[in-house]
């Protein structure tokens, strides 16, 4: 609980600790510059820590945000692994499946392929970087904070009715253990084959790592907490704006995806209003 709640600061809580920690300091300028003259550092597309572009290795992914990734990082297995048997599903019908790694649970990433926040750190953006940062960028990672979500909207708590109706938030659960305001199950589903996995136009390069134990299909549910200021959306990028995004889902959300395109129009953006509060600290 100690570990979440440090997440809940003000973004300028986090330069404040930058001067009463030296680690958290060290950690900053550690996300700040690259490792050589050709290289680029963490910064350079995880802005303040959160939003970036969208980057290609063998696929193209959307820059992950790291806004409260240390609250994530915080919560229990078990509860995560809960999740695929959520509230109201079917006997015997599951939702969504854990991404099990060989650390653990899988909750960073857009295959849920990272476990904990020191793996993702040392897959991250540590080449040509001192010893020490490693260990600095993880205690600046755990001072990021979390997104709060806006309040007295008018509209959104119609538009939130409409979200759960839906069938939203059957994957994009409002909290997740002792976390609030997540909007996330942090589980794989089946987006459908439009959002599969697919190598890099032009080229035959194989499929990413983590495709041998994820489906082209599934993607990590990801969390909805400062989705108004992490456009573009999905995993590569391809949806300009939260609408589209929600109308190219397929698989296990089609259904929700189709009773969206058949909403009328005020409830859909009354739905749009409600998402507009979800925002970044």
């Amino acid at each position: 609980m100690r570990r979440i709640l440090a997440t809940l600061v003000p973004l300028g809580a986090v330069l404040l600790a930058g001067a009463a920690e030296p680690l958290v300091g060290e950690g900053r300028a550690a996300f700040r510059r690259g490792a050589g003259p050709t290289s680029r550092p963490c910064g350079a597309c995880h802005v303040q820590g959160g939003i970036g572009g969208a980057g290609a290795t063998v696929a193209q992914r959307q820059t992950p945000a790291l806004w409260g990734v240390a609250a994530l990082a915080a919560i229990p297995e078990g509860t995560i692994e809960a999740g695929v048997w959520g509230p109201g599903a079917p006997r015997g019908v599951t939702r969504g499946r854990v991404g099990y790694t060989e650390e653990g649970v899988g909750r960073f990433g857009w295959k849920a392929e990272t476990a904990s926040l020191d793996t993702l750190v040392a897959n991250g953006c540590l080449a040509g970087n001192p010893p020490a940062a490693p260990v600095a960028l993880t205690r600046y990672l755990h001072v990021l904070p979390a997104p709060v979500r806006l309040t007295d909207t008018p509209g959104a708590a119609r538009g939130e009715a409409l979200f759960h109706a839906l069938a939203c938030a059957d994957c994009h659960v409002p909290s997740l253990g002792e976390v609030d305001g997540v909007y996330s199950d942090l589980l794989l589903h089946d987006l459908g084959a439009d959002l599969a996995v697919r190598p890099p136009s032009g080229g035959s390069a194989p499929p990413p790592p983590e495709a041998h134990t994820r489906g082209r299909e599934e993607w990590r549910t990801p969390p909805l907490w400062g989705l108004r200021d992490s456009a573009p959306y999905l995993h590569d990028g391809r949806a300009p704006d939260v609408s589209a995004a929600i109308a190219a889902h397929g698989g296990d959300a089609a259904e929700s995806a189709l009773a969206w395109r058949v909403l009328p129009a005020p409830q859909r953006e009354a739905v749009l209003t409600f998402l507009d509060t979800l925002a970044a600290p």
